[in-house]
């Protein structure tokens, strides 16, 4: 084995960039043994592999640069194990996140496909529902900043009060002690108008308003819930934003 290595010998020993090597030395963190005065060649010592494979060894399992520092200025077995389970337990709040995303991509996927394929079944017709639950999210104010605009299908609830936002859940997740159980609203169950809005949202009232003049025969109550299914996570393009439309009916419509 070799007793000296340049730069580029390291870097290719270690299959890394030769760059990595320069970086490292600027900040202090591994630098060569013997620099040559009349050059700018810089030759590492054979007992310096073990020194780097240490670093890449934790940079690999995710410390920074500076925790790395810090880590080889004090590392017994004691502080390695340490500094081991805090890793662990950071990766496993990451993979929690990761599969929380993950579950977040797949609900939304299922409901655009599901809404697609019921659009012109369920359009312009009185539908019996269920109560459904969905997260109150407040007014446009606040919609942005919490992560269930993002997480789930958005509601935009229109009532004779005003407009808020809510997030529909699925009827079997279980937010148990994930959400704070007054933020959890239900839509009543009974039977709704159905129709769909293609374009701007601005444009919503207007389709509101005419629905209810072609429809004299219904009592509505006032509030009507809007499900986006494409919206601006789906289409650059306002004018192809789908948004399903139930208009709450009256008990007494029926009647």
């Amino acid at each position: 084995m070799k007793k000296q290595f340049t730069t580029g010998q390291l870097a290719s020993f270690f299959n890394i960039n030769i760059q990595t090597l320069y970086y490292y030395d600027k900040i202090g963190l591994f630098s060569p043994r013997e620099r040559a005065r009349s050059s700018s060649i810089r030759h590492y010592s054979f007992d310096q592999i073990y020194e780097l494979s240490t670093i890449l060894y934790l940079k690999r399992i995710g410390l920074s640069l500076d925790e790395i520092k810090d880590s080889l200025s004090n590392l017994t077995p004691q502080t390695a194990k340490v500094r081991l389970l805090e890793k662990s337990e950071e990766l496993k709040r990451n993979w929690e996140e990761i599969h929380r995303i993950d579950d977040a991509i797949h609900r939304k996927l299922e409901y655009v496909e599901k809404e697609k394929l019921i659009k012109d079944h369920d359009s312009k017709k009185v539908i019996y529902r269920e109560k459904r639950r969905y997260l109150s999210m407040g007014d446009e104010n606040v919609l942005f900043g919490t992560d269930s605009f993002y997480f789930y299908p958005t509601i935009a609830i229109y009532s004779p009060v005003g407009k808020t936002f809510g997030a529909l859940l699925d009827e079997n997740e279980e937010l148990k002690g994930k959400v704070d159980d007054s933020s959890i609203l239900t839509i009543e169950k009974g039977y709704y108008l159905v129709d769909y809005h293609i374009g701007r949202y601005e444009t919503i009232q207007e389709h509101r308003m005419k629905i209810k003049e072609e429809r004299p025969d219904l009592k509505f109550t006032g509030t009507m819930y809007n499900f986006n299914i494409y919206d601006q996570f789906n289409s650059s393009s306002p004018d192809d934003y789908l948004t399903k439309m139930e208009f709450q009916l009256d008990v007494n419509t029926f009647l």
